[in-house]
């Protein structure tokens, strides 16, 4: 929350497929226009040339701007972003604030290609198995997995809390399952009259006539290994 008392809203863009940086910059409009929060977008951003280019995937410059924020909105796909641009989502994650993930946010975070084209098709013959526990996990060395790559998709290293990466850690489901979800990563009363102004703001969007709120809303422990999920009509 900044001085004044606003409550800041952080929407990360970086699809080439959904392109959101449409989408988020209009929706960044509405709820500072409308509702009167203050919204931050990022964008992927060509290094050379400065403009917005959604296939770029190794730039989403000013995730440091998450380190004042209320809640982060993302709808991103594979990207492969440097440790400096990770690690204050990384902070954002780990503080247990809300997190909106939207659509392809599931598999927000991707490996390097090496490692990612091994993850790939060891995900595309486990979801083939009859039995995916049969099929063998790619070998690949501990030390080719980054400081942040336990966010990416499929993560299959060392720390085994990790599985999956951002989407089973933060959103609960991962790659496959196209989802909206609002998590709050330490915070069990979230989705009370008494949760937080902001969780009670978007459940209070989704209120079918009948209620009951058309997102799933999550929380768990600041650990993000414990989950405790209420399950909404959708």
């Amino acid at each position: 929350m900044s001085n004044d008392g606003e409550l800041h809203q952080v929407l990360i863009s970086g699809d080439e497929e959904y392109r959101p940086e449409g989408g988020l910059a209009m929706l960044a409009r509405t709820l500072s226009t409308l509702h009167g929060f203050r919204c931050t977008v990022l964008f992927a951003v060509d290094c050379e040339t400065g403009i917005v280019n959604p296939h770029v995937n190794t730039n989403i410059p000013g995730s440091g701007s998450l380190d004042d924020t209320d809640l982060m909105i993302i709808l991103a796909r594979w990207r492969v972003l440097p440790d400096d641009q990770t690690e204050p989502i990384d902070r954002f994650v780990m503080s247990g604030k809300p997190v909106i993930a939207l659509r392809t946010a599931t598999h927000a975070s991707a490996p390097k290609p090496e490692v990612h084209r091994q993850v790939r098709a060891y995900l595309r013959n486990a979801s083939r198995a009859d039995d995916p526990e049969s099929v063998p996990v790619p070998d690949i060395a501990p030390n080719a997995w980054s400081a942040y790559d336990h966010y990416d998709d499929g993560y299959t290293g060392p720390m085994e809390a990790c599985r999956d990466g951002f989407g089973r850690l933060v959103v609960g489901e991962r790659a496959g399952s196209r989802t909206m979800a609002v998590t709050s990563t330490s915070r069990p009363e979230a989705s009370s009259p008494k949760g937080p102004p902001i969780i009670r703001f978007y459940a209070g969007l989704t209120q079918t006539e009948s209620g009951v709120p058309q997102m799933c809303i999550r929380s768990g422990s600041r650990s993000l290994s414990t989950r405790c999920r209420w399950s909404m009509a959708r």
